[in-house]
């Protein structure tokens, strides 16, 4: 495993699940250096709860299991268990409020499978 000061962020709702481990996957836009978003396998992940622009106190490490590229249109109903996201609708939804901008089938999109630490 390798340490490196990354974050990633969620909203509080999705503390529960993270802790249990039903919550294993995540799906983030493209790649942005200057947020030290490019987890890889075996990094140690700093995840953070963010409401209204600012963060709970709560804050756990997880180990990113798999990192990896996929067009939306090629994602699965499969690839949604165990995720935040319920389906390709719903994350292209989420996607424009999250990213500011509309995403298409032909888009790339990350997944993060990860496994909560402590």
């Amino acid at each position: 495993m390798t340490s490196m000061k990354k974050e990633i962020w969620f909203t509080p709702a999705y503390e529960p699940s993270i802790i249990s481990g039903d919550l294993t996957r995540t799906f983030r836009g493209a790649l942005a250096p200057q947020k030290n978003n490019n987890y890889q396998p075996g990094n140690l992940v700093l995840c953070k709860f963010h409401v209204n622009g600012s963060f709970s106190s709560n804050a756990y490490l997880l180990e990113v299991l798999r990192a990896g590229e996929v067009n939306i249109r090629d994602l699965k109903d499969t690839d949604f268990n165990r995720s935040d996201m319920h389906s390709s609708e719903e994350l292209l939804e989420r996607f424009q409020t999250f990213y500011g901008r509309q995403y298409r089938d032909a888009d790339r999109i990350r997944i993060i499978d990860f496994k909560y630490m402590f």
